[in-house]
């Protein structure tokens, strides 16, 4: 009897082992790090990049491939449903951080085929979100590229490039700024490519590479940002060290306003004939505090004209009086051009 005891507890223990108790295999779950999403002829298509563990004995042993789930459908829910169903192992939703859309979505306005995403735990609040000029289908016809894209949007998001998070994406205007990749699968690189402006969820402004820097700035996501200046002469690049706006809100008249002042230092001053003399400073300095006033005065009326508060203006005024913020809006008088003054306080080091 005691034989027979011991050999069915080691018989359990021998499944038990076998099953790694019930847990689920590192082969049999794939590890998604990124979606692709594009939409063409009313049809949705979908792109999940996984890692896909390679089973082994010892877990720090297990190789890592990548692996590419299609999928489509008439939403962006049919579409992932249909390319989960189309694996047999689970795809687990843990890691991902990443949102790639395509060239056709972003040109008709991504934001209703975002707002699944974002009510889903299958988006994550944190994904960076770029738009992309990969058009549908090049992604699966070069997956050896895959790992390489990855690695390059990684170092664009550790280099400073301009983030876009998904959460910022279900506000109920459908307005904002997003980062835009140009995208080489033969090299697998991705590179910064201004900014596209949404407004009423269409892209309305593409934005080059000073107003993305200045962008940077009234986002606070960086503080060190480089700008290439066009004058009368000759093009003047620098770089704008501890960069800060201070905002500075104000009544007057019964109105409000806010006064914006742009503060940092401008260092490593170049034209096309190289770095330039210290002597030179009182000069270039005066034309570069005009020149970054004139930038974020364009940027800005840009988007208020059209109700487009990208930079979340109105939260300053809000500060000093909601209810007269509420009623000059409610007026049309909150977002005109005249409501934002630019002061650039920057100095030559």
């Amino acid at each position: 009897m005691k034989k027979s005891i011991c050999r069915l507890a080691l018989g359990l223990l021998a499944c038990l082992l076998a099953t790694g108790c019930g847990a689920v295999g590192i082969g049999t779950k794939g590890i998604l790090r990124g979606i692709y999403l594009e939409r063409q002829n009313g049809v949705y298509q979908v792109q999940l990049i996984c890692y896909q563990g390679a089973p082994s004995a010892d877990a720090a042993d297990a190789e890592q491939t990548t692996l590419l789930v299609e999928g489509r459908g008439g939403t962006v829910r049919e579409a992932l449903q249909n390319a989960q169903q189309s694996r047999s192992e689970e795809l687990f939703y843990g890691q991902n951080e990443l949102l790639l859309i395509g060239p056709e979505l972003a040109r008709e306005g991504l934001f209703q085929a975002v707002e699944y995403l974002v009510r889903q735990e299958t988006g994550r609040p944190n994904i960076t979100v770029y738009l992309t000029d990969l058009p549908a289908g090049e992604l699966a016809a070069r997956p050896e590229a895959v790992d390489s894209l990855l690695s390059s949007v990684e170092q664009v998001r550790e280099r400073g490039g301009y983030n876009c998070y998904l959460y910022q994406l279900g506000a109920p205007e459908q307005g904002g700024l997003l980062p835009n990749l140009q995208v080489d699968l033969q090299k697998g690189t991705a590179v910064p490519n201004g900014l596209t402006v949404y407004a009423q969820g269409r892209p309305v402004h593409r934005w080059d590479q000073n107003r993305l820097s200045l962008a940077l700035l009234l986002s606070g996501q960086q503080d060190t940002l480089r700008f290439s200046a066009e004058g009368p002469e000759d093009t003047v690049s620098f770089t704008l060290h501890s960069a800060r706006a201070v905002y500075c809100p104000q009544q007057r008249g019964g109105e409000l306003r806010l006064e914006v002042f742009l503060q940092g230092d401008i260092r490593r001053v170049e034209t096309r004939h190289g770095a330039q003399s210290p002597l030179a400073d009182a000069q270039y300095e005066a034309f570069l505090r005009s020149w970054l006033e004139e930038l974020a005065r364009q940027m800005t009326n840009e988007t208020l004209a059209e109700d487009n508060d990208v930079f979340l203006l109105r939260s300053y005024l809000n500060g000093l009086d909601a209810s007269a913020a509420a009623r000059q809006a409610q007026e049309g008088n909150l977002y005109r051009q005249d409501t934002v003054s630019w002061i650039c306080q920057a100095r030559m080091l």
